[in-house]
C-alpha cells in the first residue's frame, strides 16, 4: 500500500484534485459539472472610474458566482514605443479628416488615452499593465442558471460594466475562474484592457477588501 501511495502522489497534481467527476460542454450556452450548470461571462469594457460598489452588488445578489481578475506587466520600453507609433498616425488621421465624424471622435479618444498613459510612464514611472476580468455563475438546475446569470448580467451592466457572454468560450472562463492560474490566449483576445499601475493597486485593493 505505501508503494501505491507513493505512486499516486507522484501522479496526481493540483488540477487532478480540482476537476470534477463529469463535465460537459456540448452546449456552447453552458456547462454542466458535477450535475450542476453554469455560465460565464466576459468584462469586455468598464468605465475609468472603477466604482467599488460593483463587489457589494455582487455579494448582496446571493448568486453563486466566482469573479477572476488576471493582469500582466508590459514591457516599459515597447510599450512608450508602441504608444508613440500609435500616436504619430492616429495625429495624421486627426489632421487630415479622412473619416467621419464618428471614427475621428473615437480616434480622438484613442489619441488622448495614449498620450495620457504614455506622459504617465515617462514622467510619473508608472507601469502598464493588462487586465482581465471573468465572473462565472453557477446554479442547481439550467433555468435557475439563466435567471442568475440575468441577474449577475444586469448587476455589471448597470455598474458601467460592458459584458460578453462567453458563448463557445464556456470551458476556458470557468478554467480561468478555478485557481490554477489559468487565462487562454482566447478569452484575452476578447477582454484584454490596458491599466496604469495606480488603476491597477486601486482595482485590487477593492477587490480584496469585498472577497478576502
Amino acid at each position: 500500500m505505501e508503494k501505491i501511495e507513493d505512486f499516486l502522489r507522484g501522479t496526481l497534481n493540483l488540477k487532478d484534485k480540482l476537476a470534477p467527476s463529469y463535465l460537459n460542454f456540448a452546449n456552447p450556452k453552458y456547462a454542466e459539472i458535477n450535475g450542476k450548470y453554469c455560465a460565464g461571462l466576459l468584462i469586455v469594457d468598464y468605465y475609468r472610474e472603477y466604482n467599488e460598489i460593483i463587489f457589494r452588488n455582487l455579494i448582496n445578489s446571493n448568486v453563486n458566482a466566482n469573479i477572476s481578475i488576471f493582469y500582466e506587466k508590459q514591457d516599459t520600453f515597447k510599450s512608450i514605443k508602441d504608444l508613440t507609433y500609435a500616436i504619430g498616425n492616429t495625429g495624421v488621421d486627426l489632421k487630415f479628416g479622412n473619416t467621419n465624424k464618428e471614427d475621428i471622435d473615437l480616434a480622438a479618444f484613442s489619441y488622448n488615452d495614449a498620450k495620457y498613459i504614455r506622459k504617465e510612464m515617462q514622467v510619473n514611472n508608472e507601469d502598464l499593465y493588462y487586465l482581465y476580468t471573468y465572473c462565472v455563475v453557477l446554479a442547481e438546475t439550467e433555468k435557475e442558471l439563466q435567471r442568475s446569470l440575468a441577474k449577475i448580467d444586469g448587476i455589471l451592466q448597470a455598474s458601467g460594466f460592458v459584458t460578453k457572454k462567453a458563448n463557445f468560450r464556456q470551458e476556458q472562463t470557468f478554467q480561468a475562474c478555478l485557481p490554477i492560474m489559468e487565462n487562454s490566449n482566447d478569452l484575452k483576445e476578447v477582454t484584454r484592457r490596458n491599466i496604469l499601475t495606480q488603476g491597477l493597486a486601486r482595482n485590487l485593493s477593492i477587490y480584496f477588501i469585498y472577497f478576502v
